[in-house]
Order: structure tokens, then C-alpha cells, then sequence
């Protein structure tokens, strides 16, 4: 059988890399063509479906599946193919996907993993899956080449509430770890002392003996981003919710998801959540709402908003300045942009500049060398009367 493969993102490369390591000859498709070209691939997407027989699909949600398979895949193409569809989806989305292709007389699998990138190049990753038995024993050697362990269910649709299942305590598990070590640090305890006692003690698990060195460390390169965590649990929200369930957990830990989020720690790994948890300033409303202001272009409504908080801030708090600077930039666009005064906005972007210096070494939400940068490239295009409306400064 020839195999294809839909999605190079971190897991599905690392996937591909994995079986391709096994022996398998592979053909890969992605939307963006350049991370394709390492392999063998196709530029268009049914011209993978005519000539595999077997493809497996990884891609960002439900919605992007379902324009790729029923937009973009012509209906012909779907015919006899054997589509193992790995992404985290949403619960009504599988049947009516397994339904559709099955229709189109189709094989669908519905088969969500457990397990990150680590996982996947290790062959460790953990395979849910649901579809035709018969099709199912013809890929499972092919599948063995990425997983310990695959659980066969007889059930459409119980993969994915297992794998939300599993989302959802993973979440709840992060937060309250994450939440401990934060609040650990304001009493006075060192991270470093914290991290071992919880796992030489009943804080020990398996998120905790993988993420450490990322929160020691405060390095947060993805194994699974915040905003694919944030993404499940809205899937599991709606599951629930359709069967009249209740989350006691689920809200603030969604919430502190967003939060991170809003303040552009999407694609960072969940454990940066340890970012927004660690400093009350971050966690307040005010500063949330001050970021998303800025990200809208609104920089006097984020001004206001964060002067009012900077004024409630004592003065030996080592983040005062810091809130300053984030003040400055807003003033600095409005100087420029509403009263059009060139030589008044150089001065105040150059006043922000210097707030940002005394922390450019600091671990915070943002990365101030890049934000200085941004600052000083700023300045420039004001020197030459250009229009800065659409620069994203943070």
C-alpha cells in the first residue's frame, strides 16, 4: 500500500520523521510547500489521494479538516482511500466525517494520539482509534511504526471523548502544578526546591518529570502549545455541555489559558502558563485588557487603562517601570498618529526605551531585546514620516 501524510506541523513532522526512520516510503502534502521539500511530495493535495492508498491526516482542528477533506479533496478522490484522521477534533465533527466518507464509500478512522513531539520520535505515542476492522488489521503494522500502544474501540466517537478526557486532566494537572510552584515562590520558596519535593512527593507525574527543566529553566520551545490545549478544552466544553455535565475546574483553568493567549503565548509550550500564574501584575485584569488594546490598535483606550493600574502598583515593585514603558509606547502612538507630532513621539518611544533597558536581561512575558528592537525600528519610520499604523509593537 502507498502511504501518504497530510500536515507538517511540529507533531506531524516528527511523526513523519519517525516512520519514515522505520522504512516506510512516505508522500507528504502541507499547505505550506516549503516544509514539504525535504520529502517526497505533492504540491496538490488530490494528487497525493489519487496515488496513496493509505493517508494519515494531522492538522490544526476540526475546521481545517473539514475544508480540506470536503472542500479541498475532490469527492471522486475520497473513493476506497483509507483516511486515518489523527487531529484532536470535536465530538459531532467525527461522525459526521465518519458518515460523509463512508457515504462517498470511504474508509475514515477516527484517531487521536496521546503524547508530543518527544513522544513521536521516539515511537512512544499513544493511538485511539475507531473504524473498519477489516481495513484497520491492513494498517495496523503501519501505525506500530509511531505508537507503543494502540487501543481499538468499537465505538464511534469514543476516541475522541477519551482523548478530551485526557486533555482536560492534563490541563487541570499543569495548572495545579504550575499554580503551586508560582505560589511556592511567593512564600519565599526557591523553584528550584519546590520542583524536587513535588517530585519526590505526591505532586510527582509524568507532566511534571517532563516539563521541569522547561520551567526551571523558563524555556518554552513547544511540545504542545497553549493555544492547542485551549483549543481541546472548548471541545470538551461542548462535549459536556451536550450531555448536561458539569466542570467545577474547567473555567479558570480555560481562562488562564486565554490569558496567556491574549498576551502572545500561544504558540509556547502549556508549561508557560508558569508566566501568567508568577506575577500578580499579569494576572490582573487591567493588564490583560491593556494587551489586547494594543493588539486592536486602540493605544489611548490601552493607555487609560494601563495608567490606572500603574498608579495602584507600589513603588517597589521591580515590574513599576516596566508598566510605565507599556504606557510610553501607547502615548507614543497617539502622539504620532492623532496629533501628528513627529519630534513628541520620538521622545516619548525614546522615554519607553529607557524603562525597557533595566529589564532587557529579565525573564518577563515578553522578550524586551526584541521589543527595543521593535522600538528603535519604530523611530526610524517616524523619522521618515511614515505611517506606523500597521506596526505590531508587541
Amino acid at each position: 500500500m502507498r502511504v501518504g501524510f497530510v500536515g507538517l506541523g511540529n507533531l506531524g513532522k516528527a511523526i513523519v520523521d519517525r516512520m519514515i526512520s522505520q522504512g516506510l516510503e512516505l508522500y507528504v502534502y502541507n499547505r505550506t510547500i516549503e516544509k514539504a521539500k525535504n520529502y517526497n511530495y505533492y504540491e496538490n493535495p488530490n494528487e497525493l489521494f489519487k496515488n496513496c492508498d493509505v493517508i494519515f491526516i494531522i492538522i490544526r482542528d476540526s475546521k481545517a479538516v473539514e475544508e480540506f477533506l470536503f472542500n479541498k479533496i475532490e469527492k471522486q478522490n475520497l473513493k476506497d482511500k483509507i483516511i486515518i484522521d489523527m487531529t484532536t477534533n470535536n465530538y459531532q465533527f467525527v461522525i459526521y466525517a465518519y458518515n460523509k466518507i463512508k457515504n462517498l464509500n470511504g474508509y475514515y478512522f477516527e484517531a487521536p494520539l496521546i503524547g508530543s513531539i518527544p513522544a513521536a520520535q521516539s515511537g512512544n505515542l499513544v493511538m485511539l482509534i475507531y473504524g473498519d476492522i477489516d481495513k484497520f488489521k491492513k494498517i495496523e503494522d503501519i501505525i506500530k511504526t509511531f505508537t507503543r500502544k494502540i487501543y481499538y474501540f468499537d465505538e464511534l466517537g469514543k476516541p475522541t471523548k477519551i482523548k478530551l478526557l485526557n486533555n482536560f486532566a492534563l490541563a487541570g494537572i499543569s495548572y495545579s502544578i504550575i499554580e503551586t510552584i508560582t505560589i511556592a515562590q511567593k512564600l519565599s520558596i526557591e523553584k528550584e526546591i519546590i520542583l524536587d519535593i513535588l517530585l519526590n512527593g505526591a505532586g510527582r507525574s509524568h507532566f511534571l518529570e517532563i516539563k521541569k527543566d522547561k520551567i526551571l529553566n523558563e524555556n518554552f520551545q513547544p511540545q504542545f502549545s497553549i493555544e492547542l490545549l485551549h483549543k481541546d478544552l472548548n471541545y470538551f466544553f461542548e462535549l459536556i455541555n451536550q450531555f448536561h455535565i458539569y466542570s467545577h475546574i474547567l473555567e479558570p483553568v480555560n481562562k488562564t489559558l486565554k490569558r496567556a493567549i491574549n498576551l502572545g503565548y500561544g504558540n509556547l509550550d502549556i508549561s508557560a502558563i508558569y508566566l501568567v500564574l508568577k506575577e500578580k501584575i499579569f494576572n490582573d485584569e487591567r493588564f490583560i485588557e491593556g494587551m489586547k488594546l494594543f493588539q486592536e490598535g486602540k493605544f489611548f483606550d490601552a493607555h487609560e487603562v494601563l495608567e490606572e493600574l500603574w498608579r495602584e502598583i507600589p513603588k517597589e515593585n521591580k515590574y513599576r517601570n516596566f508598566i510605565k514603558a507599556l504606557i510610553q509606547i501607547s502615548a507614543g502612538y497617539y502622539k504620532y498618529l492623532v496629533q501628528k507630532n513627529k519630534d513628541g513621539a520620538i521622545k516619548i518611544f525614546n522615554n519607553a526605551k529607557n524603562y525597557l533597558l533595566e529589564y532587557q536581561d529579565e525573564k518577563t512575558i515578553f522578550n524586551i531585546r526584541e521589543l527595543i528592537r521593535n522600538i528603535e525600528f519604530l523611530m526610524g519610520l517616524i523619522e521618515k514620516n511614515e505611517d506606523i499604523s500597521s506596526f505590531k509593537i508587541i
